[in-house]
C-alpha cells in the first residue's frame, strides 16, 4: 500500500487528536480507549513508511 503526503498528514492528525481527547476525557477508562487509538494510528503509520520506505529502494541491477 502506497501512502501519500496526504494519508501521513491524516494519520497524524488523527494520532494528535485521539491524545488531545485522552487528556479531556471524563474517566480513565475512556482516556484509556483514545490512547489505545492513538498507538494503534502511530503503529499503523509507521508499518506504512516502512512499508513505502522499502518500496522506494531499488534493487541494483550490475551487469559485470
Amino acid at each position: 500500500m502506497n501512502m501519500s503526503s496526504q494519508d501521513t498528514a491524516y494519520y497524524r492528525k488523527r494520532i494528535a487528536d485521539e491524545h488531545a481527547r485522552a487528556a479531556e476525557a471524563p474517566t480513565p477508562e475512556i482516556a484509556a480507549v483514545h490512547e489505545k487509538l492513538a498507538h494503534l494510528y502511530q503503529s499503523l503509520t509507521e508499518r506504512l513508511e516502512r512499508s513505502q520506505a522499502d518500496q522506494d529502494v531499488e534493487p541494483s541491477h550490475d551487469v559485470a
